[in-house]
């Protein structure tokens, strides 16, 4: 392997340096939008519709969720019968 070779190969591991650099910046600059977008509130982006749509969907989610709760509790007490 000659002298040429060398520089070939330094001026390769060069750009990937370059290259993986750039990608991590790019990488940081999407965290760090995203991370400010965490705080936004999503709801108030939806048309007064969609956050109807959404708060009844809430209502459901909590009532099915107390639903489940009551029957486990349920049959957890009918076990014990048994």
């Amino acid at each position: 392997m000659g002298p040429a070779y060398h520089v070939k190969t330094f001026n390769f591991q060069g750009r990937s340096v370059n290259n993986f650099q750039s990608s991590l910046e790019a990488m940081k600059a999407t965290a760090m939008s995203l991370k400010e977008e965490l705080g936004t509130d999503l709801l108030s982006q939806l048309s007064t519709e969609d956050q109807f749509e959404m708060d009844k969907l809430n209502d459901d989610i909590k009532l099915l969720t107390q639903q489940n709760k009551d029957s486990l509790k349920e049959r957890i007490r009918v076990s014990r019968e048994l």
